[in-house]
């Protein structure tokens, strides 16, 4: 059972990723007052913490998922990028996004029709609809919601963006696999967008080279979106993936419909988050291909 590690320190009791299978040598403490609750459902150790100043916590099998404060900021960029980018996205697939900020972003479209929303966990997505109420509040009847395997379940359309929350597509011997790029690639509609999120490119460049490497074998045009998550004083880093050469650098907006009301998305920041930086490249060269370095690329 893979829990998540308290730290106690003088100043408090701190919680963070549990280290035996997770970046042994990087500690990222959250101060927390209480578990509020745990259990184990079929799939997973679930456990929610109330912190002391960024909301209640989300844990699973001993990783940070989100903190109820600041998730906003990972759901506005890997719904709002791809989004944005295509044109008109009418159907969109969401698989994992067990606390449902994903979903409830995509709700903020009226241009699309139908949102297939897949994960696994029921037992999850029962909990964070307690303990996340708000999040839940714009779901609609556009909301098709399936407990179901993203990997083996049977869908009805194909989708034009697809946000999938691949985490195994590196195996634990960091092997190359690229069965979750290529079941991400079967489910997409001519012209459409995949975005998912990947390890970080400083910290972890050997899984993210693994990513990167598995995703340019089944796509023609991959891209790096680069973002910042407050509470984990790290980055948040995502791969946009499509056949479509149009989307040269996925740098242009398209889509004439924007919801307002957003809280950390905007174009200016698209546009940014789709630069590279230095440390990314490979003596001045892209591992990307089709983009180069932020300091060539105009405005």
């Amino acid at each position: 059972m893979k829990k998540l590690h308290l730290i106690e320190q003088d100043n408090g009791l701190f919680i963070s990723d549990n280290k035996q299978h997770f970046r042994p040598w990087w500690v990222n403490g959250i101060r927390v007052e209480r578990c509020i609750e745990y259990f184990q459902s079929d799939y997973q150790f679930v456990e929610f913490w109330q912190t002391s100043n960024l909301g209640i916590l989300l844990g699973l099998n001993g990783c940070i998922q989100m903190c109820e404060h600041d998730a906003f900021a990972y759901h506005e960029m890997v719904v709002h990028v791809p989004m944005q980018v295509h044109p008109r996205p009418r159907h969109v697939l969401i698989v994992g996004d067990g606390d449902g900020g994903s979903v409830s972003e995509v709700c903020k479209y009226k241009s699309v029709e139908t949102i297939t929303w897949v994960d696994i966990d029921r037992q999850v997505v029962a909990a964070c609809s307690s303990w996340y109420a708000s999040q839940f509040r714009n779901h609609d009847m556009r909301v098709e919601y399936l407990d179901e395997n993203g990997y083996t379940v049977q869908l009805p359309r194909k989708y034009d963006v697809i946000i999938w929350g691949i985490d195994d597509d590196v195996t634990q011997e960091g092997d190359l696999d690229t069965s979750a790029y290529n079941r991400v690639a079967d489910l997409l509609a001519p012209g459409g967008i995949a975005i998912a999120n990947v390890n970080d490119p400083w910290p972890d460049k050997y899984l993210f080279d693994i990513s990167l490497e598995a995703a340019n074998r089944v796509f023609g045009n991959v891209g790096f979106v680069w973002s910042r998550f407050p509470s984990w004083s790290q980055t948040g880093d995502m791969l946009i993936m499509s056949d479509e050469p149009a989307y040269s650098r996925y740098r242009v907006c398209n889509n004439p419909e924007l919801p307002q009301g957003l809280r950390w998305y905007d174009h200016d920041y698209h546009k940014a988050a789709l630069k590279q930086p230095r440390a990314v490249f490979r003596n001045g060269v892209s591992s990307i291909p089709g983009l180069v370095p932020y300091n060539l690329i105009g405005d």
